[in-house]
């Protein structure tokens, strides 16, 4: 575990991470909007602080020198802490940093919101794909293309009849997930906290790495900490923490001057 993960993590460092003056390096730790913005599903929309810590995520989970990441799942500590709102932040600069394919998969059974943030009709996708017996369909069938953009795609969570809500069947998930990367350059996946779910565990698994989303004023230290536990024993790799909803204990402007 890394020295700044543990920083994160440690009760006692909790006044170390809202001070402007810490040193965080970005591979493990990243830094999001406020949460005045965490309402705002456009990119675009954000400000400009706030689009670069996002594209910085980015290059960070997809980019780094080595590559070999092309399949990332964001899973939060706690419900509220932000996941969905940072994979749909994280697709769409995704889309408009990068040439190559991009598909957005909602896994979070429990609470699937992706098909809003994208004015989708969640009628046919994940859940459908998993279920379905047609040896002809393929994965790509449940996906649908994202209005204004010509390289990202999203597989909605769908629908919920045949399966048991909330439990993804790894077996079949790892399937698929190989599948679509056949198709896909690079796949963002959104699941359920781990406080709800063992399902980020399943996602986690199939593929190349989960990134922890965690929010700076909500997140229990104890639950991030078992988390953490849990995607460790299960040989999870953890590519890293987002630190979401960051308030800063002086004005931006003069923060950015530092």
């Amino acid at each position: 575990m890394s020295k700044n993960f543990e920083l994160l993590l440690l009760a006692e460092q909790d006044a170390a991470l809202s001070d402007p003056s810490t040193t965080v390096r970005p591979e493990r730790l990243w830094s999001s909007p406020s949460s005045a913005a965490a309402a705002i599903g456009n990119l675009s929309d954000i400000d400009e602080y706030s689009q670069e810590q996002v594209s910085t995520l980015v290059r960070h989970l997809f980019l780094a020198p080595g590559g070999g990441v092309h399949a990332v799942a964001l899973t939060a500590v706690e419900r509220g802490n932000g996941s969905s709102w940072m994979t749909v932040q994280c697709a769409r600069a995704m889309a408009a940093q990068m040439s190559g394919k991009i598909c957005v998969i909602d896994a979070n059974l429990h609470n699937p919101s992706l098909h809003k943030y994208f004015s989708v009709i969640n009628e046919c996708g994940l859940n459908d794909a998993l279920s379905q017996t047609d040896i002809n369909k393929n994965m790509t069938d449940f996906v649908c293309p994202v209005a204004f953009t010509s390289n990202l795609s999203l597989m909605t969570c769908g629908s919920v009849s045949g399966m048991k809500r909330g439990v993804l069947p790894s077996e079949a998930f790892a399937s698929l997930l190989k599948e679509l990367k056949s198709s896909f350059d690079y796949l963002i996946i959104d699941t359920p906290p781990m406080s709800l779910s063992s399902d980020a565990l399943v996602v986690g698994k199939a593929a190349d790495g989960i990134a922890l989303v965690i929010a700076e004023q909500d997140t229990r230290e104890e639950r991030a900490r078992h988390a953490l536990q849990e995607l460790t024993q299960a040989n999870v790799r953890v590519l890293g923490a987002v630190l979401n909803k960051r308030t800063f204990p002086i004005p931006q402007k003069i923060y950015d001057k530092l």
